[in-house]
């Protein structure tokens, strides 16, 4: 049966609006309602079936760490971190590389596709000072005339908006616009008004997915972790991390604060190394090198069988009120575990020692779907 709007309306006397066919949200609870009619059902078997014959091809990748895969065409990918770890400097060297083509801060190298070379740039935290001063930046690292600014790259401050008209503007200037190739929200928790939401959540996902989908873009978010684990805050940060194709973390180095070490949270290419950078005196993320926090004060490198490392311990501890863990998220749990101890440890180190946990069968990794495992071998 087909949807009466009208007779839904005066039923259940709230306010509906569309996400995207079939689906609406209550603008009143920001509930989700899915509805189906038989139209949308034949158009679902017309567009949406997948056949074994179909033509396979790789989606083109749009941003590149060195030969490494940040973002292809119709992707998700998130920059996380800690408040003030320098992800929206790394998010503008990102934008510079794909508007020049050149290589920025040795290491990110991108460009968009003919016909979609429009950028836009949606920041929902900072002040006009702060913006105005990033498109500056951003002229700088590129080095392209401000007319190719202008023409490409359109910069808008959200935070004067209320949060649940935010993401309404947001829609309505991607799916008007006909030569988007990328999309950057710089704050996507100021997207909902409880990060831990599973109805809100679950709308800016679809919203994103949605865009994605129809206008064959890719959305970059930036989302704050939490200070306790490093994880994505929020229920909001756990949705998101699980669309992603990439989740980039950016840290301040424990050896330097100035420098920002940048590395694979989760991925489904092959992981870039880390990589670092800081800002020079005018304000631009220059390269910068990486130094391991055992080097910095003349220690021998960590060993895995060192006894002063409690690994049987640790694992045992890690599994007391939880049975199974993403793989970043048990990355980011043995890390604060060692942590607790005063036993600093990189999280490449933590990653090769998990490697060797799953060998000795102190522990199993199984995928589910796309993601990762991590369960204690019993």
């Amino acid at each position: 049966m087909a949807f009466d709007r009208a007779k839904f309306k005066k039923e259940d006397r709230k306010r509906i609006a569309p996400i995207k066919k079939g689906l609406y949200v209550e603008e009143n609870t920001l509930k989700i309602i899915p509805l189906v009619s038989d139209d949308i059902l034949t158009e679902v078997m017309e567009k949406d079936r997948v056949r074994p014959t179909d033509k396979l091809e790789r989606p083109p990748v749009l941003l590149s760490i060195k030969d490494k895969t940040w973002a292809t065409n119709e992707g998700i990918s998130i920059v996380s971190g800690p408040a003030k770890a320098r992800k929206t400097f790394l998010i503008t060297a990102a934008v510079s590389a794909i508007l020049s083509g050149k290589l920025i801060i040795g290491n990110l190298q991108g460009s968009l596709l003919e016909g979609q070379k429009k950028i836009y740039y949606f920041d929902t935290e900072q002040s006009s000072y702060s913006i105005i001063e990033l498109a500056k930046r951003i002229v700088k690292l590129s080095g392209v005339s401000n007319t190719v600014m202008e023409e490409n790259l359109i910069i808008l401050k959200l935070k004067r908006h209320p949060t649940k008209t935010r993401l309404i503007i947001i829609d309505k200037l991607i799916m008007e616009s006909d030569d988007i190739g990328m999309v950057i929200i710089d704050g996507v928790r100021d997207l909902v008004t409880d990060i831990n939401s599973p109805d809100q959540s679950t709308m800016v996902s679809n919203y994103i997915e949605k865009w994605v989908d129809e206008k064959k873009i890719h959305v970059v978010g930036a989302i704050h972790t939490n200070k306790n684990d490093n994880n994505l805050r929020g229920h909001i940060g756990t949705e998101l991390l699980n669309k992603s194709e990439t989740v980039i973390s950016v840290t301040k180095s424990n050896v330097n604060k100035d420098v920002s070490i940048v590395s694979c949270k989760e991925g489904r290419h092959r992981e870039f190394d880390d990589f670092a950078f800081k800002i020079n005196n005018d304000g631009i993320p220059i390269e910068a090198e990486i130094i391991p926090a055992k080097a910095s004060v003349g220690r021998k490198p960590i060993e895995f069988h060192d006894p002063s490392y409690p690994h049987s311990e640790i694992i045992t501890e890690a599994f007391e009120l939880h049975t199974k863990y993403s793989k970043s998220e048990f990355d980011t749990k043995i890390q604060s575990l060692y942590s607790t101890r005063n036993l600093e440890v990189g999280i490449s180190t933590i990653r090769k020692w998990i490697s060797r946990y799953e060998d000795n069968r102190w522990i199993k990794i199984s995928k589910s779907g796309k993601s990762l495992i991590v369960e204690k071998n019993t």
